[in-house]
């Protein structure tokens, strides 16, 4: 396994735990699919940190979450 496969594996387990204690921490859905889209995990104490067009990328994943669950409403 060269170093870009073993990078790609370690940032998937990250994501991975990230997301199972997301998740038992009762983190809003919207939230956890933001980060698993975008890998940025963005809050109103850390939103200075990120460029506009991380913001932007963050707010899409959003938006994205709420149109999927709006459509599996109609279904």
């Amino acid at each position: 396994m060269n170093n870009e496969e073993e990078n790609k594996q370690l940032l998937d387990e990250i994501t991975t735990t990230g997301t199972e204690a997301m998740m038992k921490a009762n983190i809003d859905p919207a939230l956890i699919y933001a980060f698993r889209k975008t890998g940025m995990l963005v809050s109103e104490n850390n939103m200075n940190l990120f460029s506009k067009n991380d913001l932007k990328e963050w707010d899409k994943a959003i938006e994205e979450f709420n149109r999927i669950q709006e459509a599996s409403k109609l279904n």
